[in-house]
């Protein structure tokens, strides 16, 4: 049985191929160029911290005791990946 390509990547490649000739139809990464909304080392290490001195505690602690600590920094709530900053 041979390979089957769905309809879409056969248009991508087309257009890809139209735009930017045989150079467009080499593989290209799907990794983004950035992440916008990650958080900074030091708030991550502090998470990391604070869940190894503290298994117990859950997202909505830590972030509270996080905003005790400094309003300076901005923590993402409730520490989910991809939860909008609060500040």
């Amino acid at each position: 049985m041979g390979s089957v390509v769905n309809r879409q990547k056969v248009h991508t490649w087309l257009r890809r191929y139209a735009s930017s000739g045989a150079a467009g139809l080499v593989d290209t990464t799907s990794k983004p160029e950035s992440c916008p909304n990650k958080m900074t080392g030091m708030v991550e290490s502090r998470i990391l911290e604070m869940r190894r001195t503290h298994p117990g505690r859950g997202p909505r602690t830590i972030r509270t005791y996080l905003d005790r600590e400094s309003t300076s920094v901005s923590v993402p709530d409730p520490l989910i990946p991809g939860a909008r900053s609060s500040t």
